[in-house]
């Protein structure tokens, strides 16, 4: 999946992909630094994936290697 990461930013999502973003982290966006940095990754890869192919299901984001999340995500380093 062709996910364009540089595109993304908190203030360009809708209130509803917000919601489910809390629900997937398990925290509210003001609290971004206590969430877990794989479950934070997973969820912005499949709110972009998603907005490019509704089908796309979060599941799907389990399979993507962390390297190429990583690369997607401009080299960022999740640890």
């Amino acid at each position: 999946m062709d996910v364009d990461i540089d595109q993304f930013n908190f203030e360009s999502l809708t209130l509803g992909e917000a919601e489910e973003l809390e629900d997937i982290i398990g925290v509210g966006l003001d609290k971004l630094e206590d969430a877990s940095q794989i479950k934070l990754m997973r969820a912005v890869v499949f709110i972009m994936a998603r907005r490019k192919d509704p089908e796309f299901t979060y599941e799907g984001t389990a399979d993507m290697q962390l390297s190429d999340v990583t690369e997607l995500m401009g080299g960022v380093d999740p640890s």
